[in-house]
C-alpha cells in the first residue's frame, strides 16, 4: 500500500513549480524495468494466471490495432473471472516478506502522514511540515535506463517508491514503539517489542480505517491483538480529523497459570525534529513531562525558548509543536529519562483471561508550509483552531472514547459486511486514505486544500480531483467548501472560466470545469436542503455557459 495516495500519474503539464519534471523515459522500457525491479525487491508476485498466453514482439507497436497481440476478449482465464464474484474474506498478510511493505495511513484527515506497518509499527511520521514529493522522499537510480538528459534518476512522481518500496523507512525518525513484558519459564523478566523484531508469528488485517494485528508467542503462550485506528466517522469531518492514533492492545493468557504482564509505550521527544539544515534552534530547550488525568496518565513533549523573543520565533517554526502518549489505564505509571518517556500499565491475567490496555498517540505540529505562497505562510492546520497541544488532543479523545471508537467500527462493519466481494470493498476504500496523508490539508480557516499527489502540483487541481467521488459522499462539507471557496470563489473569472488550481494558476481546464459543474450537482445531492445550490447557482450557470 506504499504511496497509495498518489491519485493519478502526474504528467509534465501538471508539475509543481521548480521540480524539473521530465518523465521522458520510453514508457514500455520503463515498465519493463519497474516490473523487474519490483519483483526482485519484494518476491511477492506469485499471482494467479489472469489471462493469456500472449505472443509479444518488442519490435511492434502495441498501440497499433493491426499489430496488437492482445485480442478483444483479453484471453481472460474463466476461473479467475469467476473468482472475482466470490464474496471471500478480509485479506490477511503474514510473514515479514509481506508485512514489511504494508503502510496504512492511521491519522486524522489533514493531520499529516503516519503509517501503521504490517507488524503494527508506526512509521513515516511525516508530521513536521517539511515539504517533499512522495510519501517517503527518495530518488531511485535505475541500473540501465537513462533519459534524454543523461540521467538514470527516477523521482517520486515518476514511480521511485513503487520501483523501490520503502520498508518502514521513516526519514523523520525518532525512537518510539510498544512492548510487552512478562516473566518467562525461567522466572526472568522478558521484554518483547510489539513488532517483527519481538514476534515471529504476526498476522495483519487492514480494513480501512481499522488495522488489526495479531501477535503470537508459543513459549510464553501469550497472544496480543492490536486494534489500531483513528476516529473515522463519515459525515462528521471534525471528529475524523484528530492528529492521533488509537492503539488498543488486548492480551490473552493461554497458559494454565496466572501471568503478570506489563504493556509499555515509549517515545523520544520529536519536537524540532528536522531533516533540513540551517534551522536555528539556538536559545531553545526541549523537555518532556508526565501528567495524570481522570482518564489515565501520559507524557507530553514540547520545547520552549529561553526568552520571550526566542520563544515567539520558535513557535513559528515548521517543526515546532508537541507530542503525547496517553494510556487510559488509571494505574498507569510514567517515567521520564532526559528526552525519553516510558508509559506503562501493569495487569494480572488469570489462565484464559483477556484484558485490554489502550494507548493514544497524539501530535500537534500546526505550522503547515504546503501552501507556499507568502500570504498563506501563517495559516495553520485545522487542529490549531481546536487545541493548544498534543495533550489536549489526547484528552479530548478520552472524553468521548467509547463513542468515537464504536462509530468508527460501525462504519467499518457497515462497509465490509455488504454482499460485495471483500477484494472490491477493500480496493474501493483504500484511495480515500489520501485524506489521511499530506496529500490533503484542513486549515484553521476551514479551507480544504490538496496536492495532486504528496508534494506534487498545488491547488486541489480540478481536472484531477473531479475524478475522486468518495470524498463528496463520505465528507461532503469538504467538497462544498471547495466549490464555494475555491472554484466559485478564488478561482472564478468574470467570464465564467474557473482556474483549475485556484490561486496557484490562471488557466482553465475544460475537463476540470465540466467536473466542477457535475460535482456541484453532487454537492447539492449531499446537502440537507437547497441553500448550497441557491448560493452557487448563478456562478455554476455562468461556468456552464463558458463551456458551451
Amino acid at each position: 500500500m506504499t504511496d497509495e495516495n498518489k491519485l493519478v500519474e502526474e504528467k509534465p503539464s501538471c508539475c509543481a513549480p521548480n521540480t524539473g519534471c521530465t518523465p521522458n523515459i520510453e514508457r514500455r522500457q520503463l515498465l519493463k524495468g519497474i516490473s523487474a525491479s519490483a519483483a526482485a525487491a519484494t518476491g511477492l508476485f506469485n499471482m494467479p494466471v489472469m489471462a493469456g498466453p500472449f505472443a509479444f514482439d518488442n519490435n511492434k507497436k502495441l498501440d497499433a490495432d493491426s499489430n496488437n497481440p492482445i485480442p478483444l476478449d483479453k484471453k481472460l482465464d474463466k476461473d479467475w473471472v469467476k473468482s472475482l464474484y466470490a464474496r471471500g474474506t478480509a485479506t490477511t498478510y503474514k510473514g515479514w516478506e509481506q508485512l514489511q511493505y504494508i503502510g496504512m495511513p492511521i491519522g486524522g484527515i489533514g493531520s499529516g502522514t503516519v503509517y501503521i506497518g504490517g507488524d503494527g509499527k508506526l512509521w513515516v511520521w511525516d508530521i513536521f511540515n517539511e515539504n517533499h514529493e512522495g510519501v517517503v522522499p527518495q530518488t531511485y537510480k535505475h541500473p540501465t535506463l537513462v533519459n534524454e538528459h543523461g540521467s538514470s534518476d527516477i523521482k517520486e512522481r515518476n514511480g521511485a517508491n513503487y520501483i523501490s518500496p520503502p520498508a518502514q523507512t521513516s526519514p523523520w525518525h525518532f525512537d518510539q514503539g510498544f512492548a510487552i513484558k512478562f516473566e518467562n519459564e525461567q522466572g526472568k523478566e522478558q521484554r518483547l517489542t510489539l513488532d517483527h523484531k519481538g514476534f515471529d508469528d504476526i498476522t495483519f488485517t487492514g480494513q480501512q480505517p481499522i488495522a488489526e494485528v495479531l501477535y503470537k508467542d508459543a513459549k510464553s503462550q501469550l497472544e496480543v491483538k492490536l486494534e489500531a485506528m483513528t476516529p473515522f466517522i463519515p459525515l462528521d469531518t471534525d471528529r475524523s480529523s484528530y492528529p492521533a492514533t488509537i492503539m488498543s492492545y488486548s492480551v490473552t493468557n493461554n497458559s494454565s497459570a496466572n501471568k503478570n504482564v506489563t504493556l509499555e509505550g515509549w517515545f523520544e521527544n520529536p519536537v524540532l525534529n528536522s531533516n533540513s539544515n540551517g534551522k536555528d534552534q539556538s536559545g531553545t530547550k526541549r523537555f518532556t513531562q508526565g501528567y495524570t488525568s481522570k482518564q489515565g496518565s501520559g507524557a507530553l513533549a514540547t520545547a520552549k525558548g529561553d526568552t520571550p523573543e526566542s520563544d515567539k520565533k520558535l513557535q513559528n517554526q515548521d517543526n515546532y509543536g508537541s507530542f503525547a502518549l496517553h494510556c487510559l489505564d488509571k494505574n498507569t505509571t510514567t517515567n521520564i529519562e532526559e528526552q525519553l518517556a516510558h508509559v506503562k500499565s501493569e495487569i494480572t491475567l488469570a489462565s484464559g483471561e483477556t484484558q485490554t490496555v489502550i494507548f493514544i498517540v497524539a501530535w500537534y505540529f500546526p505550522n503547515q508550509k504546503a501552501m507556499f505562497k507568502d500570504e498563506h505562510q501563517n495559516i495553520k492546520r485545522w487542529y490549531a483552531s481546536e487545541y493548544n497541544n498534543a495533550k489536549e488532543v489526547a484528552l479530548d479523545i478520552t472524553n468521548s472514547f467509547d463513542e468515537l471508537t464504536s462509530l468508527t467500527r460501525l462504519w467499518r462493519d457497515t462497509w465490509y459486511e455488504s454482499t460485495l466481494p471483500h477484494w472490491l470493498l477493500e480496493r474501493a476504500m483504500i484511495p480515500t486514505n489520501a485524506l489521511q496523508t499530506n496529500t490533503a490539508y484542513r486549515l484553521e480557516n476551514g479551507r480544504f486544500w490538496a496536492w495532486e499527489g504528496v508534494g506534487c502540483c498545488a491547488g486541489t487541481c480540478t481536472h484531477v480531483w473531479h475524478y475522486a467521488q468518495a470524498v463528496g459522499r463520505l465528507f461532503p462539507d469538504l467538497e462544498r467548501d471547495l466549490r464555494e471557496r475555491t472554484d466559485y470563489g478564488i478561482g472564478f473569472k468574470d467570464n465564467g472560466a474557473i482556474a483549475f488550481r485556484g490561486e496557484y494558476n490562471d488557466k482553465d481546464a475544460t475537463d476540470g470545469q465540466a467536473g466542477v459543474i457535475l460535482r456541484t450537482y453532487r454537492e447539492h445531492q449531499m446537502s440537507p436542503d437547497d441553500e448550497f445550490l441557491k448560493r452557487v447557482y448563478p456562478k455554476a450557470r455562468k461556468a456552464l455557459e463558458f463551456l458551451i
